[in-house]
């Protein structure tokens, strides 16, 4: 007999902090500074930046991630192609960006960022879009064999949970690499 389970928020909370916890600490920074620039856009660069490197990537990202809305109302509800081409055409740029900063060396680590991004309506579209990006001919062959490799059978799934992100990480306090 078949039983369905229900999982409590604070559980799914739980299993979120264990999913951003396995993410190497490289990622983990780089979830929180996207988060922060998406959610809170700092007054201050020098609040994330390291370096002035890494100042100008956080003003292309603030930049970049001022699409989103656009974005989230472009999530497709269905297959319908131009729907899908639209949305593939809007978020493909910021995937790009981020894959680019290469902080995030697998689906699992884009997939935990753009989760709290988008929302859960954008869960079926991810795998789609970062094996689109990945495919692409500027990376180096190995690191797109590596990425498109971290994509596994859960990320394809056929269905797909709709329940949104209770686990946003922050900062709390100044932590080196």
């Amino acid at each position: 007999m078949f039983h369905l389970t229900t999982i409590s928020a604070g559980d799914r909370m739980l299993r979120e902090m264990e999913e951003f916890g396995q993410l190497p600490v490289s990622a983990q920074r780089y979830i929180r500074r996207s988060l922060q620039v998406r959610f809170k856009h700092p007054a201050s660069l020098g609040e994330l930046a390291r370096s002035p490197a890494e100042a100008d990537s956080i003003a292309r990202q603030i930049s970049l991630y001022d699409r989103i809305d656009a974005v989230i109302e472009a999530i497709p509800v269905d297959d319908d192609v131009v729907s899908v081409t639209r949305f593939a055409s809007l978020i493909a740029p910021l995937i790009a960006f981020d894959i680019g900063e290469q902080k995030l060396e697998s689906f699992a680590a884009l997939g935990f960022l753009y989760e709290r991004l988008l929302g859960a309506a954008a869960r079926p579209w991810l795998p789609a879009v970062f094996m689109l990006v990945v495919s692409l001919p500027d990376l180096d062959p190995n690191r797109r064999l590596s990425l498109l490799a971290s994509v596994t059978a859960d990320a394809v799934m056929p269905h797909w949970s709709n329940r949104e992100p209770q686990f946003f990480p922050e900062w709390i306090e100044d932590l080196a690499d």
